[in-house]
Protein backbone atom coordinates (compact mmCIF):
# COMPACT_ATOMS: atom_id res chain seq x y z
CA UNK A 1 0.00 0.00 0.00
CA UNK A 2 1.41 3.36 -1.05
CA UNK A 3 0.53 6.91 -0.06
CA UNK A 4 -3.21 7.60 -0.03
CA UNK A 5 -3.01 11.30 0.83
CA UNK A 6 -1.48 13.40 -1.98
CA UNK A 7 1.40 15.61 -0.89
CA UNK A 8 -0.48 18.68 -2.10
CA UNK A 9 -3.28 17.93 0.37
CA UNK A 10 -0.80 17.99 3.26
CA UNK A 11 0.40 21.51 2.58
CA UNK A 12 -2.41 23.21 4.46
CA UNK A 13 -1.62 21.27 7.66
CA UNK A 14 2.04 22.23 7.52
CA UNK A 15 1.17 25.85 6.80
CA UNK A 16 -1.34 25.81 9.66
CA UNK A 17 1.31 24.39 12.00
CA UNK A 18 3.84 27.08 11.12
CA UNK A 19 1.30 29.89 11.44
CA UNK A 20 -0.23 28.35 14.60
CA UNK A 21 -3.73 28.26 13.19
CA UNK A 22 -6.50 26.31 14.98
CA UNK A 23 -6.60 22.68 13.84
CA UNK A 24 -8.33 19.48 14.91
CA UNK A 25 -5.17 17.57 15.87
CA UNK A 26 -1.37 17.93 15.94
CA UNK A 27 0.73 17.66 12.80
CA UNK A 28 1.76 13.99 12.94
CA UNK A 29 5.11 12.59 11.83
CA UNK A 30 5.83 9.03 12.95
CA UNK A 31 9.36 7.68 13.46
CA UNK A 32 9.57 3.89 13.01
CA UNK A 33 12.61 2.45 14.75
CA UNK A 34 14.44 3.45 17.92
CA UNK A 35 16.80 6.17 19.08
CA UNK A 36 19.68 5.01 16.89
CA UNK A 37 20.54 5.65 13.24
CA UNK A 38 21.88 2.14 12.74
CA UNK A 39 18.41 0.59 13.05
CA UNK A 40 17.28 2.54 9.98
CA UNK A 41 20.42 1.88 7.92
CA UNK A 42 21.27 -1.77 8.65
CA UNK A 43 22.70 -2.39 5.18
CA UNK A 44 24.78 0.77 5.08
CA UNK A 45 26.50 0.16 8.42
CA UNK A 46 26.83 -3.62 8.13
CA UNK A 47 30.48 -3.50 7.07
CA UNK A 48 31.59 -1.40 10.05
CA UNK A 49 33.29 -3.17 12.94
CA UNK A 50 32.92 -1.75 16.48
CA UNK A 51 36.03 0.21 17.39
CA UNK A 52 37.29 0.48 13.82
CA UNK A 53 38.00 3.85 12.25
CA UNK A 54 35.61 5.05 9.54
CA UNK A 55 37.18 6.96 6.67
CA UNK A 56 35.39 8.99 4.00
CA UNK A 57 37.07 7.01 1.23
CA UNK A 58 35.18 3.85 2.19
CA UNK A 59 31.72 5.46 1.99
CA UNK A 60 29.65 4.91 -1.13
CA UNK A 61 26.10 5.85 -2.03
CA UNK A 62 25.46 2.27 -3.15
CA UNK A 63 26.06 0.85 0.34
CA UNK A 64 23.17 2.93 1.69
CA UNK A 65 20.85 2.63 -1.32
CA UNK A 66 18.85 -0.41 -0.05
CA UNK A 67 18.18 1.49 3.18
CA UNK A 68 17.06 4.62 1.34
CA UNK A 69 14.71 2.52 -0.77
CA UNK A 70 13.23 0.83 2.31
CA UNK A 71 12.82 4.12 4.20
CA UNK A 72 11.15 5.86 1.27
CA UNK A 73 8.68 3.01 0.76
CA UNK A 74 8.02 2.77 4.51
CA UNK A 75 7.10 6.44 4.77
CA UNK A 76 4.85 6.17 1.72
CA UNK A 77 2.91 3.38 3.47
CA UNK A 78 2.58 5.26 6.76
CA UNK A 79 0.22 7.90 5.38
CA UNK A 80 0.82 10.33 8.21
CA UNK A 81 1.31 14.06 7.64
CA UNK A 82 4.89 13.68 6.46
CA UNK A 83 7.01 11.76 3.97
CA UNK A 84 10.56 10.54 3.90
CA UNK A 85 13.12 13.31 4.49
CA UNK A 86 16.49 12.04 3.29
CA UNK A 87 20.11 13.03 3.77
CA UNK A 88 23.60 11.59 3.64
CA UNK A 89 23.81 9.01 6.44
CA UNK A 90 22.91 11.07 9.54
CA UNK A 91 24.68 8.79 11.99
CA UNK A 92 28.09 10.21 11.14
CA UNK A 93 29.43 13.26 12.99
CA UNK A 94 29.96 15.13 9.74
CA UNK A 95 30.96 18.52 11.11
CA UNK A 96 33.32 17.09 13.70
CA UNK A 97 34.98 14.95 11.03
CA UNK A 98 35.25 17.87 8.61
CA UNK A 99 37.01 19.86 11.32
CA UNK A 100 39.55 17.08 11.87
CA UNK A 101 38.19 14.58 14.42
CA UNK A 102 38.81 10.90 13.87
CA UNK A 103 35.58 8.85 13.61
CA UNK A 104 35.17 5.33 14.99
CA UNK A 105 32.27 2.89 14.81
CA UNK A 106 30.31 1.63 17.79
CA UNK A 107 27.65 -1.07 17.97
CA UNK A 108 24.80 1.41 17.50
CA UNK A 109 26.52 4.73 16.91
CA UNK A 110 29.84 6.44 16.19
CA UNK A 111 32.26 8.39 18.34
CA UNK A 112 34.98 10.96 17.79
CA UNK A 113 38.41 11.52 19.30
CA UNK A 114 39.51 15.01 20.48
CA UNK A 115 42.66 16.24 18.76
CA UNK A 116 42.99 19.96 19.49
CA UNK A 117 45.42 20.00 22.42
CA UNK A 118 46.47 23.63 21.93
CA UNK A 119 44.73 26.62 20.37
CA UNK A 120 47.85 27.32 18.32
CA UNK A 121 46.78 24.32 16.23
CA UNK A 122 43.87 26.35 14.86
CA UNK A 123 46.27 27.89 12.38
CA UNK A 124 47.00 24.42 11.01
CA UNK A 125 43.41 23.39 10.29
CA UNK A 126 42.72 22.76 6.63
CA UNK A 127 40.00 24.81 4.90
CA UNK A 128 36.57 23.18 4.85
CA UNK A 129 36.60 22.82 1.08
CA UNK A 130 39.79 20.73 1.24
CA UNK A 131 38.41 18.22 3.75
CA UNK A 132 37.83 14.70 2.34
CA UNK A 133 34.80 14.46 4.64
CA UNK A 134 33.31 17.62 3.14
CA UNK A 135 33.85 16.35 -0.39
CA UNK A 136 32.25 13.01 0.53
CA UNK A 137 29.24 14.77 2.07
CA UNK A 138 28.69 16.74 -1.12
CA UNK A 139 29.12 13.59 -3.23
CA UNK A 140 26.58 11.57 -1.20
CA UNK A 141 24.07 14.41 -1.01
CA UNK A 142 24.25 14.99 -4.76
CA UNK A 143 23.76 11.27 -5.44
CA UNK A 144 20.72 11.15 -3.15
CA UNK A 145 19.17 14.21 -4.81
CA UNK A 146 19.57 12.52 -8.18
CA UNK A 147 18.11 9.21 -6.96
CA UNK A 148 15.21 10.89 -5.15
CA UNK A 149 14.25 12.59 -8.42
CA UNK A 150 11.67 14.76 -6.66
CA UNK A 151 9.90 11.87 -4.88
CA UNK A 152 11.03 13.10 -1.46
CA UNK A 153 13.01 16.06 -0.13
CA UNK A 154 16.73 15.87 0.58
CA UNK A 155 18.45 18.05 3.15
CA UNK A 156 21.58 18.26 5.27
CA UNK A 157 22.32 15.40 7.66
CA UNK A 158 22.57 16.12 11.36
CA UNK A 159 25.06 18.99 11.50
CA UNK A 160 25.82 19.82 15.11
CA UNK A 161 26.26 23.39 16.29
CA UNK A 162 29.48 25.28 17.07
CA UNK A 163 29.66 24.25 20.73
CA UNK A 164 29.07 20.58 19.94
CA UNK A 165 31.82 20.70 17.31
CA UNK A 166 34.24 22.55 19.60
CA UNK A 167 33.58 20.12 22.46
CA UNK A 168 34.41 17.22 20.16
CA UNK A 169 37.65 18.88 19.06
CA UNK A 170 38.83 19.78 22.58
CA UNK A 171 37.10 17.12 24.68
CA UNK A 172 34.04 17.98 26.76
CA UNK A 173 35.82 18.61 30.07
CA UNK A 174 38.56 20.78 28.57
CA UNK A 175 35.99 22.66 26.50
CA UNK A 176 34.07 23.68 29.62
CA UNK A 177 37.27 24.69 31.46
CA UNK A 178 38.29 26.85 28.50
CA UNK A 179 35.45 29.29 29.17
CA UNK A 180 37.18 30.15 32.45
CA UNK A 181 40.84 29.53 31.61
CA UNK A 182 40.97 30.76 28.02
CA UNK A 183 37.76 32.61 27.04
CA UNK A 184 39.39 34.31 24.05
CA UNK A 185 40.68 31.00 22.74
CA UNK A 186 37.32 29.26 23.05
CA UNK A 187 35.59 32.23 21.43
CA UNK A 188 37.97 31.98 18.47
CA UNK A 189 37.29 28.25 18.21
CA UNK A 190 33.52 28.72 18.38
CA UNK A 191 33.63 31.41 15.70
CA UNK A 192 35.67 29.11 13.47
CA UNK A 193 33.23 26.23 14.01
CA UNK A 194 30.24 28.46 13.27
CA UNK A 195 31.78 29.70 10.04
CA UNK A 196 32.60 26.14 8.99
CA UNK A 197 29.07 24.95 9.72
CA UNK A 198 27.60 27.83 7.72
CA UNK A 199 29.87 27.00 4.80
CA UNK A 200 28.82 23.35 4.86
CA UNK A 201 25.14 24.25 5.24
CA UNK A 202 25.30 26.66 2.32
CA UNK A 203 26.90 23.99 0.14
CA UNK A 204 24.00 21.66 0.95
CA UNK A 205 21.40 24.37 0.31
CA UNK A 206 23.00 24.94 -3.09
CA UNK A 207 22.53 21.25 -3.97
CA UNK A 208 19.07 20.32 -2.68
CA UNK A 209 15.93 21.01 -4.68
CA UNK A 210 12.52 22.33 -3.59
CA UNK A 211 9.92 19.71 -2.74
CA UNK A 212 6.47 20.92 -3.82
CA UNK A 213 7.70 24.52 -3.56
CA UNK A 214 9.40 24.18 -0.18
CA UNK A 215 12.40 22.67 1.57
CA UNK A 216 12.50 20.16 4.40
CA UNK A 217 14.90 19.91 7.32
CA UNK A 218 15.72 17.26 9.87
CA UNK A 219 14.81 13.65 9.28
CA UNK A 220 16.40 12.68 12.59
CA UNK A 221 15.28 13.06 15.24
CA UNK A 222 12.47 15.20 13.87
CA UNK A 223 11.46 16.84 10.63
CA UNK A 224 9.99 20.02 9.29
CA UNK A 225 8.62 21.03 5.90
CA UNK A 226 8.17 24.67 4.97
CA UNK A 227 6.06 25.11 1.82
CA UNK A 228 7.28 28.14 -0.09
CA UNK A 229 10.28 28.70 2.17
CA UNK A 230 13.79 27.46 2.90
CA UNK A 231 14.53 25.93 6.30
CA UNK A 232 17.31 24.40 8.37
CA UNK A 233 17.88 22.45 11.58
CA UNK A 234 20.34 23.23 14.37
CA UNK A 235 21.30 21.70 17.69
CA UNK A 236 23.62 22.37 20.62
CA UNK A 237 23.62 19.40 22.99
CA UNK A 238 26.73 20.89 24.64
CA UNK A 239 24.35 23.36 26.27
CA UNK A 240 23.80 20.67 28.90
CA UNK A 241 27.29 21.27 30.33
CA UNK A 242 27.20 25.07 30.05
CA UNK A 243 25.48 27.75 32.10
CA UNK A 244 22.64 29.95 30.82
CA UNK A 245 25.01 32.94 31.00
CA UNK A 246 27.60 31.23 28.79
CA UNK A 247 24.92 30.05 26.38
CA UNK A 248 23.49 33.53 25.96
CA UNK A 249 26.83 35.35 25.82
CA UNK A 250 28.93 32.98 23.71
CA UNK A 251 26.55 30.74 21.77
CA UNK A 252 23.39 32.69 21.01
CA UNK A 253 25.01 35.15 18.56
CA UNK A 254 26.47 32.21 16.64
CA UNK A 255 23.21 30.26 16.66
CA UNK A 256 21.45 33.36 15.35
CA UNK A 257 23.93 33.72 12.50
CA UNK A 258 23.28 30.10 11.53
CA UNK A 259 19.51 30.63 11.63
CA UNK A 260 19.67 33.49 9.14
CA UNK A 261 20.89 31.15 6.40
CA UNK A 262 17.29 30.09 5.75
CA UNK A 263 13.85 31.67 5.80
CA UNK A 264 12.94 29.54 8.80
CA UNK A 265 15.10 27.69 11.33
CA UNK A 266 14.32 25.30 14.13
CA UNK A 267 16.53 24.22 16.99
CA UNK A 268 16.66 20.93 18.86
CA UNK A 269 16.53 20.68 22.66
CA UNK A 270 16.36 17.84 25.18
CA UNK A 271 13.77 17.52 27.92
CA UNK A 272 16.70 17.04 30.31
CA UNK A 273 18.08 20.50 29.43
CA UNK A 274 15.37 23.09 28.86
CA UNK A 275 16.99 26.24 30.27
CA UNK A 276 17.65 27.55 26.71
CA UNK A 277 13.88 27.83 26.16
CA UNK A 278 13.58 31.19 27.93
CA UNK A 279 16.64 32.53 26.09
CA UNK A 280 15.36 31.36 22.71
CA UNK A 281 11.86 32.72 23.30
CA UNK A 282 13.37 36.15 23.90
CA UNK A 283 15.13 35.79 20.55
CA UNK A 284 13.26 35.84 17.25
CA UNK A 285 15.63 33.88 15.02
CA UNK A 286 14.33 30.37 15.71
CA UNK A 287 10.76 30.20 14.46
CA UNK A 288 10.18 26.67 15.77
CA UNK A 289 11.52 24.87 18.85
CA UNK A 290 11.93 21.10 18.96
CA UNK A 291 12.11 19.04 22.16
CA UNK A 292 13.28 15.45 22.46
CA UNK A 293 11.30 13.72 25.20
CA UNK A 294 14.21 11.77 26.67
CA UNK A 295 13.53 8.21 27.72
CA UNK A 296 12.87 7.28 31.32
CA UNK A 297 16.00 7.56 33.45
CA UNK A 298 17.67 10.26 31.36
CA UNK A 299 15.23 13.11 31.84
CA UNK A 300 12.18 14.33 33.78
CA UNK A 301 8.79 12.79 33.11
CA UNK A 302 6.10 14.56 31.15
CA UNK A 303 4.19 16.22 34.03
CA UNK A 304 7.37 18.08 35.04
CA UNK A 305 7.95 19.58 31.59
CA UNK A 306 4.34 20.28 30.56
CA UNK A 307 4.50 23.88 31.85
CA UNK A 308 7.58 24.52 29.69
CA UNK A 309 5.93 22.96 26.64
CA UNK A 310 2.89 25.15 27.25
CA UNK A 311 5.13 28.21 27.52
CA UNK A 312 6.68 27.40 24.15
CA UNK A 313 3.29 26.92 22.51
CA UNK A 314 2.13 30.30 23.74
CA UNK A 315 4.77 31.88 21.49
CA UNK A 316 6.18 29.40 18.95
CA UNK A 317 5.33 26.20 17.11
CA UNK A 318 6.68 23.13 18.92
CA UNK A 319 7.91 19.81 17.54
CA UNK A 320 7.82 17.07 20.17
CA UNK A 321 9.69 13.83 19.45
CA UNK A 322 10.00 10.72 21.60
CA UNK A 323 8.30 7.62 22.97
CA UNK A 324 4.88 8.34 24.48
CA UNK A 325 2.48 6.08 26.33
CA UNK A 326 -1.27 6.43 25.79
CA UNK A 327 -1.53 8.16 29.15
CA UNK A 328 1.18 10.63 28.14
CA UNK A 329 -0.62 11.34 24.87
CA UNK A 330 -3.72 12.17 26.88
CA UNK A 331 -1.63 14.59 28.94
CA UNK A 332 -0.27 16.16 25.75
CA UNK A 333 -3.81 16.67 24.49
CA UNK A 334 -4.25 19.24 27.26
CA UNK A 335 -1.84 21.43 25.28
CA UNK A 336 -4.31 21.63 22.40
CA UNK A 337 -3.33 21.27 18.76
CA UNK A 338 -2.41 24.73 17.57
CA UNK A 339 1.29 24.96 16.71
CA UNK A 340 2.02 21.39 17.84
CA UNK A 341 3.72 18.68 15.79
CA UNK A 342 3.78 15.31 17.51
CA UNK A 343 6.50 13.00 16.19
CA UNK A 344 6.35 9.75 18.20
CA UNK A 345 8.75 6.80 18.10
CA UNK A 346 7.15 3.43 17.39
CA UNK A 347 8.71 0.01 16.87
CA UNK A 348 7.01 -1.05 13.62
CA UNK A 349 4.29 -0.30 11.10
CA UNK A 350 1.59 -1.99 13.16
CA UNK A 351 2.38 0.29 16.08
CA UNK A 352 2.47 3.25 13.70
CA UNK A 353 -1.12 2.62 12.61
CA UNK A 354 -2.20 2.14 16.22
CA UNK A 355 -0.48 5.41 17.12
CA UNK A 356 -2.30 7.28 14.35
CA UNK A 357 -5.64 5.93 15.54
CA UNK A 358 -4.81 6.86 19.13
CA UNK A 359 -3.89 10.45 18.24
CA UNK A 360 -7.14 10.92 16.33
CA UNK A 361 -9.18 9.39 19.14
CA UNK A 362 -7.46 11.22 21.99
CA UNK A 363 -7.52 14.67 20.44
CA UNK A 364 -11.11 14.24 19.30
CA UNK A 365 -12.07 13.23 22.82
CA UNK A 366 -10.17 16.16 24.29
CA UNK A 367 -12.08 18.52 22.01
CA UNK A 368 -8.91 20.34 21.03
CA UNK A 369 -10.64 22.12 18.19
CA UNK A 370 -13.00 23.73 20.68
CA UNK A 371 -10.24 24.75 23.06
CA UNK A 372 -8.29 26.33 20.24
Amino acid sequence: MMRQIPIQDLQWRHTAFLSMQPVDRPLLGIWVGDYYFTSQFPHGVSRWQPGAEITPQELTFEQFLPDYRNLYELHERLNDDFFYVGSAYPGLPWMEAIMGCRVNAEESSTWTTPFLSDYAQLEELRPVGESPWFRKLIELTSALVEWADGRFPVNAPLLRGPADIAAAMRGSTQFVMDFYDNPEGVKQLLDLCAQARKQVMQAILDIVKPFHSGLAAGGYPSKLWTPGKTCLYNQEDAAAVLSPRIFERFLLPLEDSIATQADLAYIHLHSSCLYPVDILLRDSNYSVLQVNYDHDGSGPRLPAILPTLKKILEQRPLILWGEFTLDEMKQLATLGSRGLSLQPIVANEQEARACQDAVLRIWQSAGSQVKD
